[in-house]
């Protein structure tokens, strides 16, 4: 974990969710670019959405059973999840980094797409991960920019 996430840990849930999120984005970023360099075929493992979800797991907990807190969370992951879902439709994709583009963003648009309305904490969470795979996989076709999950 890093430091600006520990610290986070110490102040509240919705900070320490913040703050994961990025130290979560800024992995994927690296591995991105550690990918791009190496020119390799396509490395699926790049995409981690569960690591932002996991953020939410954490946050959860810290709430503990104080419903309040919970929900407070439920909501700032669904609207991260939003914020991370605002990318091009597949057709505007198609073709342009195959398998990425064809296969993998077609299929997260699909689960990402019905949104997360009236979610519970853990529908909350498989949400925001679909929806942070999504962002990911946008990234690596190249149609959002690098803080264009914020």
């Amino acid at each position: 974990m890093r430091g600006l996430a520990f610290l986070a840990l110490l102040a509240s849930p919705a900070a320490a969710f913040e703050a994961c999120v990025s130290d979560a984005i800024v992995a994927f970023e690296g591995r991105l670019t550690a990918s791009l360099n190496e020119q390799a075929a396509p490395n699926f493992d790049l995409v981690r959405g569960r690591f932002v979800a996991d953020c939410g797991g954490i946050a959860l907990l810290q709430c503990g059973a104080d419903e309040a807190c919970r929900d407070g969370i439920s909501r700032q992951m669904v609207a991260q999840a939003e914020r991370f879902a605002d990318v091009p439709a597949p057709e505007a994709v198609s073709g342009r980094n195959p398998p990425w583009s064809d296969g993998l963003y077609p299929q997260l648009w699909a689960e990402v797409a019905a949104g997360c309305e009236a979610c519970g904490p853990q529908e909350a969470l498989e949400h925001l991960g679909r929806s942070a795979a999504l962002w990911q996989v946008a990234r690596v076709v190249g149609v959002v920019e690098a803080d264009g999950w914020r």
